[in-house]
């Protein structure tokens, strides 16, 4: 993998039975790189197309953060395929 690309063969991002993610680039760039920094790594993000019937939460139904660009969503299936971005820069354009 090249750093700040995303990989070329997706994997099982392995999710918890409800998991939280931000709808655009620069939003979940700013948390990986947080998490980075206060767990001492590198910052990933995992990125895939989800169908609707698995989201569970949007700002509109108020069980997400509007200001977080955030949606929740219901367990992965164990055929599940998310691409990875690792190891990108805040320098870097979304």
């Amino acid at each position: 993998m090249v750093a700040g690309e995303p990989s070329a063969s997706p994997g099982n991002p392995k999710l918890w039975p409800l998991a939280s993610f931000a709808i655009d680039f620069v939003t979940a760039r700013d948390f990986a790189e947080r998490a980075a920094r206060r767990k001492g790594g590198v910052p990933v993000i995992y990125s895939a197309v989800v169908p609707v019937t698995r989201i569970a939460a949007t700002p509109a139904t108020g069980a997400a953060s509007a200001i977080e660009n955030e949606i929740v969503v219901l367990a992965g299936e164990p055929d599940d395929l998310a691409t990875v971005t690792a190891g990108f820069s805040a320098d870097q354009p979304a």
